[in-house]
């Protein structure tokens, strides 16, 4: 008896289609594991900005704008956050002319 081979190509397509799967499948694994790490280790952070502004006298104003936050009371000055360090700005006062 005469033995006929098989047809081997059609095997090996349906397994090269297998292992192209699976191959896409950790692919889309690994991406999104360092997508969470990548996220984890820099967290993103929401930094809203704040404007405050105190009026002086004799005119004078204080406007701080796009700061992380702001406190400003009218006559005396104002105090902020900006990029992690605090500032602070007075009312001043304004010379009067002629002398």
């Amino acid at each position: 008896m005469t033995q006929t081979s098989c047809s081997t190509s059609v095997r090996t397509r349906s397994k090269l289609k297998a292992l192209t799967s699976v191959k896409s499948v950790y692919t889309l694994a690994f991406a999104l594991l360092l997508a969470t790490g990548t996220l984890v280790a820099l967290p993103p952070t929401n930094t809203l900005a704040a404007d405050c502004s105190a009026n002086c006298n004799q005119g004078e104003k204080i406007t701080i704008t796009g700061a992380s936050s702001c406190s400003c009371e009218d006559n005396k000055g104002c105090t902020w956050t900006f990029a992690g360090r605090n500032y602070s700005s007075s009312c001043g006062v304004v010379p009067v002319s002629g002398y």
